[in-house]
């Protein structure tokens, strides 16, 4: 809907696909070193606001800015993509704060649950896509009203933001800091070598 009725260069999708997908797998492989030096958290949130500041910018973009539209969607992508492997790291750290705090590993229902939110949330977000498109008149094949092209805008660009930066702000509560995960791994690393100790005696 972006690029075939509000910049009109339909033809410009498929780069900017490409263009993001090598862009992501650039800051996937960053990801690791921004965690080992800024921890986990801050490296999501860090991402997650990068991110809110960058793909507002596309609200604001025109069709002849093909090159500002390149450098944005790979700069957005760079900054996103850093957040994917991070988030299933993090994962990984509830279930080893679960045996930390209690004894007991849940890795299999913490993955599992996060599967199941995560389809909840994909289905919603397609619901709320179409819900949008019908509030702000969007009607298909034919020219837009300016009203739904500015809601087209925002849809692209604002609500994003919003949402990463909301979703920024809630990983603050995230509570496995940097100095806690290695005071973790290092506590589970023991009690895992004097269980073993035991069952060989």
């Amino acid at each position: 809907y972006y690029f075939r009725y509000v910049l009109q260069r339909e033809d410009l999708f498929g780069e900017f696909n490409a263009i993001g997908m090598v862009a992501a797998i650039i800051g996937i492989y960053l990801s690791t070193g921004l965690a080992q030096r800024f921890g986990k958290r801050n490296t999501f949130c860090g991402g997650l606001w990068i991110s809110a500041g960058l793909v507002v910018g596309f609200s604001f973009l025109h069709g002849d800015q093909t090159w500002l539209i390149r450098v944005l969607q790979f700069a957005f992508q760079v900054a996103f993509g850093t957040t994917v492997p991070i988030m299933w790291g993090m994962i990984a750290d509830v279930a080893d704060f679960s045996e930390w705090r209690s004894g007991r590993r849940i890795t299999a229902l913490t993955f599992a649950a996060t599967l199941f939110f995560f389809k909840i949330g994909q289905g919603t977000g397609q619901a709320l896509t179409a819900s949008l498109l019908q509030v702000i008149g969007y009607k298909p094949l034919i020219a837009q009203s300016p009203e739904t092209l500015q809601g087209i805008r925002l849809m692209i660009g604002v609500l994003p933001a919003i949402l990463f930066f909301l979703a920024g702000v809630i990983i603050l509560r995230y509570v496995i800091t940097q100095n806690l995960e290695h005071e973790m791994t290092a506590e589970l690393r023991a009690r895992r070598e004097l269980l073993k100790l035991a069952e060989d005696q």
